[in-house]
Protein backbone atom coordinates (compact mmCIF):
# COMPACT_ATOMS: atom_id res chain seq x y z
CA UNK A 1 0.00 0.00 0.00
CA UNK A 2 3.21 2.45 0.88
CA UNK A 3 4.61 2.15 -2.87
CA UNK A 4 1.25 2.59 -4.39
CA UNK A 5 0.38 5.67 -2.65
CA UNK A 6 4.00 6.95 -3.50
CA UNK A 7 3.35 6.37 -6.86
CA UNK A 8 -0.26 7.75 -6.92
CA UNK A 9 1.71 10.91 -5.31
CA UNK A 10 4.13 11.29 -7.90
CA UNK A 11 1.55 10.31 -11.04
CA UNK A 12 -0.98 13.22 -10.00
CA UNK A 13 1.76 15.68 -9.59
CA UNK A 14 2.90 15.00 -12.82
CA UNK A 15 -0.14 15.00 -14.21
CA UNK A 16 -1.21 18.43 -12.58
CA UNK A 17 1.31 20.47 -13.74
CA UNK A 18 1.33 18.70 -16.98
CA UNK A 19 -2.43 19.42 -17.67
CA UNK A 20 -1.79 23.15 -15.93
CA UNK A 21 0.66 23.96 -18.58
CA UNK A 22 -0.98 22.35 -21.52
CA UNK A 23 -4.32 24.29 -20.66
CA UNK A 24 -2.36 27.26 -20.49
CA UNK A 25 -1.86 28.27 -24.17
CA UNK A 26 -6.00 27.39 -24.26
CA UNK A 27 -6.47 30.27 -21.77
CA UNK A 28 -4.51 32.82 -23.63
CA UNK A 29 -6.74 31.84 -26.53
CA UNK A 30 -9.69 32.39 -24.34
CA UNK A 31 -8.57 35.81 -22.61
CA UNK A 32 -7.80 37.56 -26.63
CA UNK A 33 -10.22 35.90 -28.87
CA UNK A 34 -12.80 38.48 -30.02
CA UNK A 35 -14.65 36.48 -32.01
CA UNK A 36 -17.77 35.58 -30.24
CA UNK A 37 -18.05 32.34 -33.05
CA UNK A 38 -14.69 30.98 -31.97
CA UNK A 39 -14.83 31.45 -28.69
CA UNK A 40 -18.09 29.56 -28.68
CA UNK A 41 -16.73 26.74 -31.06
CA UNK A 42 -13.71 26.46 -28.14
CA UNK A 43 -15.73 26.63 -25.28
CA UNK A 44 -17.65 23.56 -26.88
CA UNK A 45 -14.39 21.50 -27.59
CA UNK A 46 -13.41 22.16 -24.17
CA UNK A 47 -16.68 21.15 -22.67
CA UNK A 48 -17.01 17.85 -25.01
CA UNK A 49 -13.54 16.65 -23.64
CA UNK A 50 -14.82 17.25 -20.13
CA UNK A 51 -18.24 15.33 -21.21
CA UNK A 52 -16.36 12.75 -22.22
CA UNK A 53 -16.72 9.38 -20.12
CA UNK A 54 -13.06 7.98 -19.42
CA UNK A 55 -14.60 4.24 -19.40
CA UNK A 56 -15.14 5.09 -23.07
CA UNK A 57 -11.83 6.36 -23.79
CA UNK A 58 -9.74 3.63 -21.44
CA UNK A 59 -12.18 1.10 -22.98
CA UNK A 60 -11.16 2.15 -27.02
CA UNK A 61 -7.49 2.56 -25.48
CA UNK A 62 -7.25 -0.86 -23.68
CA UNK A 63 -8.93 -2.74 -26.38
CA UNK A 64 -8.07 -1.56 -29.48
CA UNK A 65 -4.24 -1.11 -29.03
CA UNK A 66 -2.80 -4.27 -26.83
CA UNK A 67 0.57 -3.16 -27.74
CA UNK A 68 1.02 0.14 -26.30
CA UNK A 69 -0.40 -1.67 -22.60
CA UNK A 70 1.32 -5.06 -22.64
CA UNK A 71 4.17 -3.76 -20.79
CA UNK A 72 3.39 -1.91 -17.60
CA UNK A 73 5.93 0.88 -18.53
CA UNK A 74 3.82 2.10 -21.69
CA UNK A 75 0.15 1.16 -19.58
CA UNK A 76 1.12 3.79 -17.08
CA UNK A 77 2.16 6.07 -19.49
CA UNK A 78 -0.95 5.51 -21.30
CA UNK A 79 -2.90 6.08 -18.13
CA UNK A 80 -1.29 9.47 -17.36
CA UNK A 81 -1.44 10.52 -21.08
CA UNK A 82 -4.97 10.17 -21.24
CA UNK A 83 -5.44 11.82 -17.63
CA UNK A 84 -3.29 14.78 -18.81
CA UNK A 85 -5.79 15.26 -21.51
CA UNK A 86 -8.93 15.01 -19.83
CA UNK A 87 -8.43 17.66 -17.66
CA UNK A 88 -6.10 20.43 -19.62
CA UNK A 89 -9.61 21.91 -20.10
CA UNK A 90 -10.16 22.22 -16.07
CA UNK A 91 -6.99 23.93 -16.31
CA UNK A 92 -8.33 25.89 -19.18
CA UNK A 93 -10.92 27.45 -17.82
CA UNK A 94 -9.09 27.82 -14.20
CA UNK A 95 -6.53 29.91 -15.47
CA UNK A 96 -8.91 31.99 -17.64
CA UNK A 97 -10.07 33.23 -13.80
CA UNK A 98 -6.30 34.63 -13.17
CA UNK A 99 -6.53 37.83 -11.19
CA UNK A 100 -2.82 38.12 -10.12
CA UNK A 101 -0.03 39.76 -12.40
CA UNK A 102 3.56 38.84 -12.30
CA UNK A 103 5.12 40.67 -9.13
CA UNK A 104 8.77 42.02 -9.87
CA UNK A 105 11.20 41.26 -7.01
CA UNK A 106 12.00 45.43 -6.39
CA UNK A 107 8.26 46.03 -5.70
CA UNK A 108 8.21 43.32 -2.97
CA UNK A 109 11.55 44.69 -1.44
CA UNK A 110 11.13 48.36 -1.33
CA UNK A 111 7.46 48.54 -1.00
CA UNK A 112 6.97 49.25 3.02
CA UNK A 113 6.13 45.59 3.60
CA UNK A 114 7.05 43.53 6.95
CA UNK A 115 9.41 40.47 5.81
CA UNK A 116 6.98 37.42 7.09
CA UNK A 117 5.78 33.61 6.47
CA UNK A 118 2.16 35.51 5.07
CA UNK A 119 3.99 37.82 2.92
CA UNK A 120 6.36 35.72 1.26
CA UNK A 121 3.55 33.42 0.46
CA UNK A 122 1.67 36.11 -0.92
CA UNK A 123 4.25 37.51 -3.20
CA UNK A 124 5.17 33.64 -4.38
CA UNK A 125 1.47 33.45 -5.29
CA UNK A 126 1.49 36.80 -7.10
CA UNK A 127 4.48 35.88 -8.28
CA UNK A 128 3.47 32.56 -10.24
CA UNK A 129 0.08 33.20 -10.58
CA UNK A 130 -2.49 32.02 -7.84
CA UNK A 131 -4.83 30.62 -10.71
CA UNK A 132 -1.87 28.44 -11.78
CA UNK A 133 -2.14 26.53 -8.26
CA UNK A 134 -5.46 26.68 -7.95
CA UNK A 135 -5.53 24.56 -11.60
CA UNK A 136 -2.70 22.23 -10.33
CA UNK A 137 -4.90 21.69 -6.78
CA UNK A 138 -7.85 20.52 -8.68
CA UNK A 139 -6.32 18.87 -11.36
CA UNK A 140 -3.84 16.95 -8.27
CA UNK A 141 -7.08 16.10 -6.49
CA UNK A 142 -8.59 14.74 -9.35
CA UNK A 143 -6.42 12.73 -10.68
CA UNK A 144 -5.15 11.76 -7.38
CA UNK A 145 -8.81 10.20 -6.76
CA UNK A 146 -9.60 8.75 -10.31
CA UNK A 147 -10.98 5.24 -9.79
CA UNK A 148 -12.72 4.20 -13.26
CA UNK A 149 -9.83 4.33 -15.55
CA UNK A 150 -7.22 3.01 -13.73
CA UNK A 151 -9.57 -0.34 -12.81
CA UNK A 152 -10.65 -0.58 -16.57
CA UNK A 153 -6.68 -0.63 -17.37
CA UNK A 154 -5.58 -2.95 -14.37
CA UNK A 155 -3.17 0.37 -12.84
CA UNK A 156 -2.85 -0.22 -9.23
CA UNK A 157 -3.44 2.62 -7.46
CA UNK A 158 -4.28 3.67 -3.70
CA UNK A 159 -8.53 3.66 -5.21
CA UNK A 160 -8.60 0.17 -6.50
CA UNK A 161 -6.64 -1.35 -3.69
CA UNK A 162 -9.50 0.29 -1.01
CA UNK A 163 -12.12 -1.50 -3.03
CA UNK A 164 -10.68 -4.65 -3.76
CA UNK A 165 -9.36 -4.80 -0.05
CA UNK A 166 -13.73 -4.51 0.53
CA UNK A 167 -14.34 -7.13 -2.08
CA UNK A 168 -12.00 -9.00 -0.63
CA UNK A 169 -13.76 -9.12 2.82
CA UNK A 170 -10.91 -7.15 5.00
CA UNK A 171 -12.17 -5.40 8.10
CA UNK A 172 -13.23 -1.92 7.70
CA UNK A 173 -11.07 -0.93 10.22
CA UNK A 174 -7.80 -2.28 7.81
CA UNK A 175 -9.56 -0.17 5.03
CA UNK A 176 -9.85 3.23 7.21
CA UNK A 177 -6.54 2.88 7.83
CA UNK A 178 -5.30 2.87 4.58
CA UNK A 179 -7.87 5.82 3.82
CA UNK A 180 -5.50 7.68 6.42
CA UNK A 181 -2.91 8.37 4.55
CA UNK A 182 -4.39 9.81 1.15
CA UNK A 183 -6.39 11.74 3.32
CA UNK A 184 -3.45 14.06 4.79
CA UNK A 185 -2.17 14.11 1.26
CA UNK A 186 -5.29 16.03 0.03
CA UNK A 187 -5.18 18.55 3.10
CA UNK A 188 -2.55 20.70 1.34
CA UNK A 189 -4.31 21.15 -2.37
CA UNK A 190 -7.14 22.03 -0.25
CA UNK A 191 -5.84 24.46 1.72
CA UNK A 192 -3.56 25.62 -1.31
CA UNK A 193 -7.50 25.94 -2.40
CA UNK A 194 -9.33 27.92 0.44
CA UNK A 195 -6.53 30.32 0.73
CA UNK A 196 -6.68 31.36 -2.90
CA UNK A 197 -10.80 31.82 -2.53
CA UNK A 198 -10.14 33.77 1.16
CA UNK A 199 -8.07 36.20 -0.96
CA UNK A 200 -10.19 36.50 -4.36
CA UNK A 201 -13.52 36.93 -1.72
CA UNK A 202 -11.91 39.17 0.00
CA UNK A 203 -10.94 41.34 -2.82
CA UNK A 204 -7.16 41.26 -2.37
CA UNK A 205 -5.83 39.91 -5.44
CA UNK A 206 -4.30 42.42 -7.47
CA UNK A 207 -5.85 42.97 -10.50
CA UNK A 208 -3.79 44.08 -13.77
CA UNK A 209 -5.04 44.44 -17.52
CA UNK A 210 -2.75 42.56 -20.13
CA UNK A 211 -1.79 43.89 -22.65
CA UNK A 212 -3.71 41.47 -25.80
CA UNK A 213 -1.08 39.73 -28.05
CA UNK A 214 -2.38 38.85 -31.46
CA UNK A 215 -3.54 34.94 -31.14
CA UNK A 216 -1.32 32.19 -32.47
CA UNK A 217 -2.39 29.18 -34.06
CA UNK A 218 -0.39 26.87 -32.17
CA UNK A 219 -2.68 27.83 -29.28
CA UNK A 220 -5.17 25.56 -31.07
CA UNK A 221 -3.03 22.72 -30.93
CA UNK A 222 -2.79 20.76 -27.21
CA UNK A 223 -6.90 21.67 -27.21
CA UNK A 224 -7.09 19.90 -30.63
CA UNK A 225 -4.72 16.99 -29.55
CA UNK A 226 -6.49 16.77 -26.33
CA UNK A 227 -10.12 16.58 -28.52
CA UNK A 228 -8.98 13.79 -31.05
CA UNK A 229 -7.30 11.75 -28.26
CA UNK A 230 -9.78 12.17 -25.81
CA UNK A 231 -13.17 12.14 -27.64
CA UNK A 232 -12.53 11.54 -31.32
CA UNK A 233 -10.00 9.03 -31.74
CA UNK A 234 -12.19 6.69 -28.93
CA UNK A 235 -15.37 7.32 -30.34
CA UNK A 236 -14.49 6.57 -33.59
CA UNK A 237 -12.76 3.04 -32.49
CA UNK A 238 -16.08 2.28 -29.85
CA UNK A 239 -18.14 3.16 -33.00
CA UNK A 240 -16.70 0.48 -35.55
CA UNK A 241 -16.76 -1.70 -32.94
CA UNK A 242 -20.32 -1.28 -32.49
CA UNK A 243 -21.11 -1.32 -35.85
CA UNK A 244 -19.18 -5.39 -36.33
CA UNK A 245 -21.51 -6.07 -32.93
CA UNK A 246 -24.41 -4.83 -34.91
CA UNK A 247 -23.91 -6.84 -37.78
CA UNK A 248 -23.43 -10.18 -35.75
CA UNK A 249 -26.60 -8.90 -34.10
CA UNK A 250 -28.38 -9.28 -37.08
CA UNK A 251 -26.72 -12.68 -38.86
CA UNK A 252 -28.06 -14.23 -35.65
CA UNK A 253 -31.04 -12.90 -34.00
CA UNK A 254 -32.11 -14.86 -31.15
CA UNK A 255 -32.44 -12.10 -28.86
CA UNK A 256 -34.22 -10.00 -31.37
CA UNK A 257 -37.75 -9.76 -29.58
CA UNK A 258 -36.17 -8.67 -26.21
CA UNK A 259 -33.62 -5.84 -28.33
CA UNK A 260 -36.66 -4.85 -30.45
CA UNK A 261 -39.16 -4.54 -27.09
CA UNK A 262 -36.29 -2.61 -25.29
CA UNK A 263 -35.52 -0.14 -27.99
CA UNK A 264 -39.48 -0.28 -28.45
CA UNK A 265 -39.93 0.83 -24.02
CA UNK A 266 -37.46 3.38 -24.85
CA UNK A 267 -38.70 5.24 -27.65
CA UNK A 268 -41.73 5.53 -25.81
CA UNK A 269 -40.56 6.41 -22.57
CA UNK A 270 -38.62 9.29 -24.77
CA UNK A 271 -41.58 10.27 -26.39
CA UNK A 272 -43.76 10.58 -23.45
CA UNK A 273 -40.75 12.87 -21.88
CA UNK A 274 -40.91 15.58 -24.68
CA UNK A 275 -44.42 15.40 -24.58
CA UNK A 276 -44.51 16.42 -20.99
CA UNK A 277 -41.36 18.80 -21.30
CA UNK A 278 -43.17 20.52 -23.74
CA UNK A 279 -46.22 21.19 -21.77
CA UNK A 280 -44.06 23.00 -19.20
Amino acid sequence: MRFVIESDLMRALAVAFLATAAGYPGACFLRTVVSRKLRFIFVAVLAGILLTPLLLTGYAYYTHLPALTARTFWLVSVYMGILVLKYLPVGTFILCLNQYSNTRASDFIFHSIKPGWKTTLTYLFKNWRASFLASAAVIFLLAFNEFELASLMTVPTWTVTIFEMQAGGYPLLDSFRGLLKPFLIQLLPLCVLLGIAWKWAAGQAVVAEESLKPLQPWQWIPTIVAFFGVTFIPLGMTTLSAVGGFREVLRNFALGSDILFSVGVSVMVSLLTLCLLSQV
